[in-house]
């Protein structure tokens, strides 16, 4: 399993920042992404990745519901880099509350600027 790490999304706005996520390959060559589950509904779900350290989970169509995976291990972004799509589980305690298929979304830039914390 990889995980990811804090940091800021510069802008004030009120997007979820992954303390503790897990990446991990499946037999078929796609992943998971393990991340803590949220309240709000799951909608036509996308990852939006630019092939650097960062993505973006939009769960739905409210940006102020996005999930920023931050500092994404160097052993997953190829994976990353050429997935389609990717399995999301979200998780409580040890439960995992839902899970759901995502289409990755290949951008030059994130929508969103992340800065590392100090």
């Amino acid at each position: 399993m990889l995980q990811g790490s804090w940091s800021n999304v510069d802008g004030g706005n009120n997007m979820y920042i992954e303390e503790d996520y897990k990446i991990a390959p499946t037999e078929d060559g796609r992943f998971v992404v393990v991340i803590n589950a949220y309240d709000e509904p799951v909608e036509k779900p996308r990852i939006v990745y630019a092939g650097g350290e960062h993505a973006v989970l939009f769960r739905n169509s409210n940006p102020d519901d996005a999930v920023v995976l931050t500092c994404i291990n160097k052993l997953a972004q190829p994976l990353m880099r050429t997935a389609s799509t990717a399995f999301i589980a979200e998780q409580k305690q040890a439960e995992i509350k839902r899970d759901y298929l995502v289409q990755i979304e290949h951008v030059k830039e994130l929508p969103v600027e992340i800065t590392p914390t100090a």
